[in-house]
């Protein structure tokens, strides 16, 4: 169906008037809108304040700043999996350990794979 210069989906216009019950020239004019391909007064209006208004940093032209802050390694965190992997190790039924940083022991027992993760928690003021 041509409206306005523009093709419409009939699929769409009969879809606009079964659902909204509203006539064929209603329907076509309200898929131009959504669409797109017609403006009214209304969204020109908005589309003018949507461009003066202020634009959030993560979308401006400047580059975010990269931090180069160092990864703190937590020893008491990597001392508590070394002794839960000894104490694994020792029970004769665990294989292929795989510690990562000091966060995670991932090892194979009795045919699965197991993943221990170590959580530590702030202190409460």
């Amino acid at each position: 169906m041509k409206w306005n210069g523009f093709e419409v989906p009939d699929k769409e216009v009969d879809r606009l008037v079964d659902a909204l019950g509203i006539s064929m020239a209603e329907a076509a004019e309200l898929w131009l809108t959504d669409n797109g391909k017609v403006v009214n007064e209304e969204q020109e209006k908005a589309n003018k304040q949507a461009e003066k208004a202020p634009r959030r940093y993560e979308h401006g032209a400047k580059p975010r700043k990269t931090s180069t802050k160092e990864r703190k390694v937590d020893e008491n965190k990597r001392d508590l999996l070394k002794i839960i992997q000894n104490a694994l190790e020792n029970s004769g039924n665990c294989t292929n350990f795989v510690q990562n940083n000091e966060v995670d022991l991932h090892f194979t027992a009795f045919g699965d794979d197991f993943t221990v993760k170590l959580t530590k928690h702030r202190k409460k003021k």
